[in-house]
């Protein structure tokens, strides 16, 4: 699902009839809802980025009705105050309209 999200989201970005600078599609943009996957795992990065993904999977398949615009993904480690616990915080931002 993953996949098939980001995959969409390309093909919308890349479609020729696609014009962003219509009001139609900025009306269509900012009606767009944002949630928000978050995990922190100590000593595995790779885990926590696999488990907000499933998250986020787990999620739109559960939600059949949700079109996902734009998905947006950040990785977080604080040498500071992590690396002491080897935190690692993976999140992924889904903007999506239903």
């Amino acid at each position: 699902m993953w996949l098939s999200a980001a995959s969409h989201i390309a093909a919308l970005e890349a479609s020729p009839a696609t014009d962003y600078q219509s009001s139609t599609n900025r009306e269509f943009l900012m009606a767009a809802k944002v949630k928000v996957f978050s995990v922190t795992r100590e000593d595995d990065a790779y885990l926590a980025a696999a488990l907000a993904e499933r998250k986020v999977n787990e999620w739109l398949e559960s939600n059949p009705t949700i079109v996902p615009t734009s998905l947006s993904t950040a990785y977080a480690f604080d040498p500071e105050t992590d690396i002491a616990e080897k935190r690692h915080t993976y999140t992924v931002a889904v903007a999506y309209t239903e």
